[in-house]
């Protein structure tokens, strides 16, 4: 038995991706998503933590503004990430067609 074969026998995550690169466009389009979903997963921990923050708060004004401030701007952070992701969509598209 190879050990290639107990790879296989214990791999839970199937077939894993190959990141293959043919042009530059496509080293960009990954570096681009790649901060599209960690910015995306930053605010929402952000949000989540704030909601703690909020529920935790027992009252404390200072606490439930600092809360509600945080959810704010997580909220405009995920406004600007799709905006910049539409943006980004609309000038590549525009650079293809040249």
């Amino acid at each position: 038995m190879a050990a290639t074969d107990d790879f296989e026998k214990f791999n839970i995550f199937g077939t894993l991706p190959r990141f293959t690169v043919n042009s530059p466009n496509e080293v960009f389009n990954l570096f681009i998503n790649l901060f599209l979903y960690i910015a995306t997963v930053s605010a929402i921990v952000v949000i989540v933590s704030a909601g703690i923050t909020y529920i935790s708060a027992g009252g404390d004004d200072e606490k439930t503004t600092k809360a509600k401030l945080m959810i704010t701007y997580a909220i405009v952070g995920l406004v600007v990430i799709a905006l910049m992701y539409v943006m980004v969509g609309a000038v590549i598209n525009a650079a293809q067609g040249i």
